[in-house]
């Protein structure tokens, strides 16, 4: 590397020094700096390289993701806040400052966290928070540990402009992320992000100097509503209306891991209210655990591998089924006992159950519909024609599912389901984007139905492709050690 490429890195992070405001992420920097000469090579391996080459983190899915760390590229307390003053700058020229400050934001945050930089995800909250108050506008706090689907159902719950959530959901342990919704409770899309990220570029400094300890007592501060107990129970409320175990019926035994993440409150609470047996937790992994210990990659579409202790506590209480969700608990995958062996549902497989329980067995007048992206299985569109839904096909992800979803609506089609292959799941239209937690007691329901039939999950899937075609899939993914190539 030549001396000027190696000069622009010290600079940049001496720059940083400047802006940062947690002591031990500067002192990370400081250490960093210490170890080299002023005419040492900085080799591609030294944190210096890691931490600033390259320019900021850029828009991926909704948001920003990335390893916690210090430096433009890293989730960090400076990437919150330049993630807010975009946003408020953003709203403030697309719209004024009273109507950014009376709609206000919804805030939320998972368990993650990077002791080694003091950087949480409920710091980074904080942080977001901060500055938004700032400014006058009201923040909705959901002021506990929540799983994501919170944040878009207080979206629409509180009428708010839009929200974040903190989170990095199924990714390793290292990375976090600061994921956005717009004011329709959906993931943002184009062209929403470029222009919030053109917002972020023009307020890179801070307004002000953030705290990042994460015990801030909000509740004298104007400014801030914490809605988590309320938004909650609204929310449990609404995802379970649709459920109730009939009297007399047969419910199997099933085991649930949270993957070392937030959901198994949320689980709770819903079978609970459904009057559903109680799951059965795998002690490893019931609570929120930040260095998912038993787990490198806490992604339950990993299937088998992830969730080898889960089946084997299944095994050991004697349960037919295991369900597990992902860290935030918007993933949602499940297993049954079959002859012995553990079969585990491919999302695809899923969503075919899904899309015709819902169809068959929940009453709405008019149009409705199913959406999926364009990298799942069509066999919903083929069970559309015969049943008399429409079917839509978006291009990958949620965030343009999601806003779908909210287009039919607003032309009152009812939406039955969108899924994606990846083991993501919106049941109906309390909450615009994949949710662990209803699909949870959606697929509680329709095994508790079965198996009160003498039936199983695996034979209803082979009915439900004798009659509707078999549709065959092959689905896997590369892991590429340098981002840059990816």
């Amino acid at each position: 590397r030549t001396m000027t490429s190696q000069q622009t890195l010290r600079q940049c992070a001496e720059a940083w020094l400047e802006m940062e405001v947690d002591q031990k992420c500067k002192q990370a920097v400081k250490a960093s700096l210490d170890e080299l000469g002023p005419e040492d090579e900085i080799p591609d391996s030294h944190s210096l390289q890691q931490w600033f080459a390259g320019g900021y983190l850029k828009f991926g899915t909704a948001g920003l993701r990335g390893r916690m760390c210090p430096g433009p590229h890293g989730v960090n307390h400076m990437a919150a806040v330049q993630l807010a003053q975009g946003i408020y700058s953003y709203f403030e020229n697309e719209h004024d400052k009273e109507w950014i400050c009376s709609k206000g934001f919804v805030v939320g945050f998972d368990h993650r966290s990077n002791d080694a930089f003091n950087i949480s995800s409920k710091s980074l909250a904080s942080c977001i928070t901060q500055v938004l108050i700032s400014k006058g506008v009201k923040v909705f706090l959901l002021e506990n540990l929540s799983h994501t689907p919170m944040v878009p159902f207080s979206i629409k719950k509180y009428q708010a402009a839009g929200g974040i959530m903190v989170t990095a959901s199924h990714n390793p342990k290292q990375d976090n992320g600061l994921k956005m919704y717009s004011g329709r409770g959906c993931q943002i899309n184009s062209p929403l992000d470029e222009r919030i990220a053109e917002h972020m570029d023009k307020h890179r400094t801070p307004w002000l100097k953030v705290n990042t300890i994460t015990d801030v007592d909000w509740t004298g501060e104007r400014c801030v509503q914490l809605i988590w107990k309320e938004a909650v129970d609204s929310y449990t409320s609404e995802i379970t209306k649709q459920y109730k175990i009939r009297e007399g019926g047969q419910q199997p035994r099933i085991v649930y891991t949270a993957m070392h993440g937030v959901g198994y409150h949320f689980i709770q609470r819903a079978f609970s209210e459904c009057n559903f047996s109680a799951v059965i937790p795998v002690e490893e992994q019931v609570q929120p655990d930040p260095s998912f210990p038993t787990v490198s990659f806490p992604n339950p579409e990993e299937g088998k591998g992830a969730l080898e202790l889960a089946m084997q506590a299944a095994v050991n209480s004697n349960a037919q089924f295991v369900f597990a969700s992902d860290p935030d608990a918007d993933r949602f995958n499940c297993a049954e006992l079959v002859d012995g062996e553990w079969k585990v549902y491919t999302g695809n497989e899923i969503g075919l159950i899904f899309g015709h329980w819902r169809a068959t067995h929940f009453k709405y007048e008019g149009r409705a519909a199913v959406v999926a992206s364009q990298v799942s299985s069509k066999n919903l569109q083929a069970v559309g024609e015969k049943l008399g839904f429409e079917f839509y096909c978006t291009p990958t992800g949620f965030k343009n599912m999601g806003n779908k979803m909210q287009d039919l609506i607003e032309e009152g089609v009812y939406p039955l389901l969108a899924y994606e292959e990846s083991i993501g799941f919106c049941i109906g239209n309390t909450v615009l984007d994949k949710d662990g937690v209803s699909a949870a007691i959606c697929m509680a329901q329709v095994v508790y139905e079965l198996y009160s039939q003498g039936n199983s999950l695996a034979n209803h899937l082979q009915f439900l492709r004798e009659q509707f075609g078999f549709f065959a899939e092959d689905n896997g993914y590369l892991i590429s050690p340098s981002p840059s190539t990816t």
